[in-house]
Order: structure tokens, then sequence, then C-alpha cells
């Protein structure tokens, strides 16, 4: 038990022992933060002198709770060598752990003087790091104090497309296959000494040519290369080396950058009555009844869309329910007209822009033939409840199979049925006609002529084959009213078993096996229930 006790109590001294730091509290803030300056300590005194440089670049990782975060911040400005973690959730310990350049191999003394801003709060990462223990508005401050070991420091940037990235949310989106320019931005950090033997690597472009390979003290240069952005993530880290005064050890520093390959895409789909009509004729539909088009859009592409803008050539500008779109995202627009005689075909266009300004676009083109003439047909419905009659809560069934014929058996012409189940035949002269259903595998046509003369526009007109009867179409006249609906044959007894007998459908051997082989197994099922 002692044993554990003591190494518990190890266990929570960085947390105890050197909670420490400077703390100042803004009560009207509901997250805490941390921050501090990371500087050479010239005359290894362990004390902030004004004198003391403050080191660009540095990185700083934040813990919490003991635990690293995953976040890293530079350094920033260059003779003030700040860091700054922001937003941070409160009632914890923080404390940070600062990455060092080979040239500044080791911390300086910690807890010099009696000034808690003024000295080094950063000793050894294991055991002797301080922490600060940050409520709901604290701004806490740990600092770090570093020996030079060469006086001499080599230091480099690397940016994409003139962005560094310092975190995961500035990583840059570039279009695959456009150019890609990376710059390396290397500093002699010294404010004495000139290293010279400098040279710049990437792990994934090779070697970087530079202007120079010597630099004086507090010089910097920059070093290009350029490449065509793959698809994906791309990671490629620069190192930069150079000889350190004493000419005996190396100076280096590395810098990664990053970006995402994205391709941008739009596509359009225009449908006329709800069918894609993209060959001519198209559907024949009657001159002086509604023709609505339907747009869809999406966005197929790795990048969000904005500025999208659809126009038709015969209809004009469309009038969408937004102009951007997510990844993945679809939107349909519509348009409405009158059909006018004879062949029609529009082209639509969409346009829009992504995260990269870049323009994309896509096009679509539909017809119909305007016709004068009679017209026939109506709806096909899914009769969930096996009455023949379509309720208001049944689908019409998509895409289905319609044939026209005379009284005779000679076929006329086909057609389906459309996102809202109907279909229509037009263009027809007076005369006998029959519809014929193609029947769906697994489904029966449903009870026909249900209910009375009345409810003539909500019944089935087909037998069990999926014939209608002879539809007399006189002059002037349209008959919208031949319609079928349909059951699913693997559930019909359990939807309405006193109905069952009376559909009048035809039923294969294995329909047959399948209902013998229910009826037993429901009949065992209710005898086991009544003995229990």
């Amino acid at each position: 038990m002692k044993r554990l006790f003591l190494l518990l109590l190890i266990m929570l001294l960085p947390f105890i022992a050197n909670a420490k730091g400077v703390i100042t509290n803004n009560p009207n803030s509901q997250t805490a933060t941390l921050q501090g300056k990371i500087w050479w300590d010239e005359n290894l005194d362990g004390i902030q002198n004004e004198t003391n440089k403050g080191i660009a670049g540095i990185r700083v990782h934040l813990y919490k709770n003991g635990e690293d975060t995953g976040e890293m911040v530079l350094t920033q400005n260059e003779g003030e060598g700040v860091y700054k973690f922001e937003n941070l959730e409160p009632d914890a310990n923080y404390t940070i752990k600062v990455d060092l350049p080979l040239n500044y191999p080791d911390f300086t003394l910690q807890n010099q003087g009696s000034d808690e801003a003024k000295d080094s709060d950063i000793v050894n990462w294991v055991w002797r790091n301080e922490t600060v223990y940050l409520k709901a508005g604290d701004t806490g401050e740990l600092d770090a104090g570093l020996i030079c070991k060469y006086c001499a420091q080599l230091h480099i940037e690397k940016y994409t497309n003139n962005v560094l990235v310092n975190n995961p949310n500035e990583i840059p989106k570039l279009k695959v296959g456009s150019k890609v320019t990376w710059k390396y931005v290397v500093y002699n950090d010294s404010t004495k000494y000139r290293i010279d033997n400098i040279t710049v690597t990437d792990d994934k472009e090779g070697n970087i040519s530079c202007p120079k390979s010597s630099l004086e003290a507090g010089e910097f240069m920059e070093c290009f290369k350029d490449g065509i952005v793959k698809k994906g993530p791309y990671k490629n880290i620069a190192t930069v080396r150079g000889s350190a005064p004493d000419g005996n050890h190396t100076l280096s520093d590395e810098f990664p950058s990053n970006y995402i390959g994205v391709e941008s895409g739009i596509d359009l789909e225009k449908h006329t009555n709800g069918k894609d009509s993209d060959t001519a004729p198209g559907e024949s539909l009657s001159v002086g009844d509604t023709v609505t088009w339907e747009y869809i859009i999406r966005n197929i592409g790795d990048t969000k869309l904005s500025n999208i803008k659809l126009t038709d050539d015969k209809e004009g500008e469309i009038n969408c329910p937004k102009d951007s779109l997510d990844i993945n995202e679809t939107m349909i627009c519509t348009k409405s007209g009158i059909v006018k005689e004879g062949a029609y075909e529009n082209s639509a266009t969409v346009r829009a822009v992504d995260e990269n300004k870049e323009q994309v676009t896509d096009s679509d083109t539909s017809h119909y033939t305007g016709i004068t003439g009679q017209c026939l047909g109506d709806f096909m419905w899914l009769d969930d409840n096996l009455n023949g009659i379509q309720d208001s809560n049944e689908p019409g069934v998509v895409d289905i199979k319609v044939d026209l014929y005379d009284d005779k058996g000679n076929f006329i012409k086909s057609t389906k049925t459309d996102n809202q189940g109907r279909y229509k035949f037009c263009g027809l002269s007076a005369g006998k006609y029959r519809v014929k259903f193609t029947q769906p595998p697994t489904y029966l046509f449903t009870i026909k002529d249900s209910g009375n003369n009345a409810n003539d526009l909500k019944d089935s007109d087909v037998d069990s084959r999926g014939w209608s009867h002879i539809i007399d179409l006189k002059a002037g006249q349209d008959d919208m009213s031949i319609d079928a609906g349909i059951y699913c044959s693997c559930d019909d007894y359990l939807v309405n078993p006193s109905r069952y007998k009376e559909v009048d459908a035809p039923a294969s051997p294995y329909t047959a096996i399948i209902l013998v082989l229910f009826i037993i197994i429901a009949s065992s099922t209710l005898k086991d229930i009544k003995e229990k």
C-alpha cells in the first residue's frame, strides 16, 4: 500500500510541486489561455534581461493533465519568441513541451530570481516542467530560456502557394493537375556569426536549388520549387543544414507543409415531366398541357461550390432553392411551361465556382413532341391494403412499362410510368384501344373495378394479367381513367385475408407451396399458443 501511495505521489509531482506560473484572470471569459516566451539566455543567469532575444520558429506543444493534446504552435516574431494557446478548457492543469533546435541543446536555470514573470519555467520534460492550473477566464504564462551551443541558429520556414501551414485548419485545397509552388525561407538567426555550406532538401521533392550557400548574421534567402498537384492529402518536409561557426558541427532545422489535392465537379440532369428525355423525339405531350422541367444539380467534386447559376437556352434563367452546394449535396430546380406543337428541344447549363475560385460547368438537353389529338392514360399505384381503391397514402409505381394496343390486339406503342406513377398516350385518333401493364416480379394486380361507377377514377381497371377493358376513345375527348393497382404477393394474405380468394391473380406453384407452408406454420404456432 505504501508503495502505491509513493507511486501516486511521484506521478502527481509535476502537478503539485511545480504548479506555479503567472496567472491573470478575465471574469468575462469562459475559456482559458496559456502563453509565454521562448528566449535565448545569453548570460546563463536564468532571468529574462532586456538584451535577451526571443527565438521565433520554435515548436511548442500543449499538454493537458499530463497528456499531449496534439496542439502545436510556433513561436512568433523574431526577437520576441512569443506563443499562445487560446480557448482552452478550464479547470485543468496545463504545461508545454518545447522542441529544442540542435544549436540550443538545453534549457537554462529554472526559477531564478523573485519575479515569476522573468524566470524560466521549463527544465526537464520528464519531471521538472512547471504546470499551471487554469480556471475560466485565466491566462497562464510559462516561459523557457534556452542555452546556445554554437551561438548561431539556422532556421527554415516552408510555404505552399504562399501559405504557411501551422494547423490542420489552414491546409490549402489545390486543384488536381494545377501548378504548386513551394517557397523555402532560410534564416541565419545568429547576431554575430556567418553560416556556410547551406543546403536545402525536401523529402518528396529532393534537392532544392537556392541562390546562396552562405548567409551572414541576420541574413535570409528564399528558395523555390514547382510541382504538379496530386489528388488527396500531400505532405512534404523541408530540411536545411549548414556548418556551425566552430566548423565541427552541423546546424539544421526542418519544417513541414501540406496541401489537399481536390477535383471540382458539378453534374446536371434535366428531366421533362419526370423523364430523362436526352434523345429526340422524347415523350409525346398534348399541345396546351403543362410541361414541367426538373433540373437536378449535384456537387460531384471534393470542394464546396458557390455562385451557382442555372440557365435554359429556351426558358432563360432558372430559379433554384440555393446558390451553393456542399460536397455530395443535391438540389432540384423546376420550371413549368405550356406544351407547344411539334418537336421541342431545350438545353440547360449550370455554372459554379469552387473553393479555389475555379469555374465548373455542366449541360444537359431534354426533348418532347407536342401533338394534337386524343390522350388516354393515367396511373399505376401500390395498393397496400388490397381494397382496390387508390387511397391518399398509397404511392405511385415508377418506371413500369405500359403498352397500347388496338381492340384487335395489334401493338401500337409503349411508354413507362413517370416518377409519380403516371403514364399517358397522346396524339391518338378516335377509336378503340386496350392498355397492357407489365407485372413487376413478386407483385400481383389488385381487385378490378372495386367500389361503384362514381369511383372509376380511383379504382383499378385491369384484370389479373394487366389488361384493361376496351376503351372507346371518342373524337375530341380524352380518357384519363385507366389505372392499375398492384400489391405484394409475399404478404397479401397477411394484409387482407378475407379478400384474398376474391383476387383473380395467377398463382405459380412456388406461390402455392409458400402459402401452404405459411398456413401450416401459422396453424402450428396458434396451436402451441392455445396449449400454453
